[in-house]
């Protein structure tokens, strides 16, 4: 049974609530910063040449690779298609891979955890009543030359990641006074599984020189909410076409 002490943790008392949050100080990052930090966090784990969740690429030692073909991209370029599955156990995902013809380079992934696999797998069921692991992820990655060198950035990607996590545990609260006394009790338990989802599409890429970056101003910008898919967000750009599950999306009311 865990017990939390309500001097450190909570209290029911409503005066040392009140007297906590008034002291309490925030300091909670602009909407403009935090998608500045999240679109950078995700750029830089799916950069093939320095992610080390994409083991596919960087330790191909791991995998056994099947030529399967060739086929023309989206940009029209002549690449070569390679499945790739588990050779070592160390190996955890399955996909394919579209490589450039002209110089061997990624111009699309396409990965899933293999059956039964799982990332970051926490089992203290037995011990602390609390298990957590990644039971899914998978995702499409697609990448386009740059105009100004040999290059390639990162123009599409689609992921998703799900876990698995169940919690069952008593828990105990007490004041702690001269003699500690129980205030409330609880018995907890509860499992489920989350699912996250994100998109990221480049609609365009150009070479800025440092004169261009001094003059640029960050402004502040609202999110906009849709509940279900609408074509014209995307009229005047030239983008890929939609996933099916896009076209699909609908908020419940």
């Amino acid at each position: 049974m865990d017990s939390l002490g309500s001097r450190d943790t909570i209290s029911l008392r409503k005066d040392f609530n009140k007297k906590k949050a008034k002291n309490k100080k925030t300091d909670q990052s602009t909407l403009l910063t935090s998608t500045k930090f999240n679109l950078t966090q995700f750029i830089q784990n799916n950069n093939l040449g320095k992610s080390s969740e994409h083991d596919f690429i960087n330790n191909p030692e791991l995998y056994r690779y099947k030529f399967e073909g060739t086929t023309f991209t989206e940009d029209n370029d002549y690449a070569f298609v390679l499945s790739f599955s588990p050779k070592k156990g160390s190996a955890k995902f399955t996909g394919k891979l579209y490589i450039n013809e002209s110089d061997y380079a990624v111009l699309r992934a396409e990965y899933q955890l293999d059956e039964g696999e799982k990332l970051n797998n926490v089992n203290l069921k037995w011990l602390l009543g609390i298990k957590v692991a990644q039971n899914n992820k998978k995702g499409i990655l697609m990448f386009r030359k740059k105009s100004e060198n040999k290059n390639y950035y990162l123009h599409y990607a689609s992921e998703e990641n799900g876990n698995y996590f169940y919690v069952n545990r008593p828990l105990k609260f007490i004041e702690i006074t001269k003699e500690d006394k129980d205030i409330l009790s609880l018995d907890l338990k509860f499992e489920g599984n989350s699912i996250t989802k994100t998109e990221f599409l480049n609609l365009s890429h150009s070479l800025v020189t440092d004169t261009d970056i001094t003059k640029v101003v960050e402004n502040e910008f609202k999110l906009v909410s849709l509940k279900s898919y609408d074509p014209k967000i995307w009229k005047g750009y030239h983008s890929i076409e939609p996933l099916a599950e896009l076209k699909r999306f609908k908020v419940k009311e």
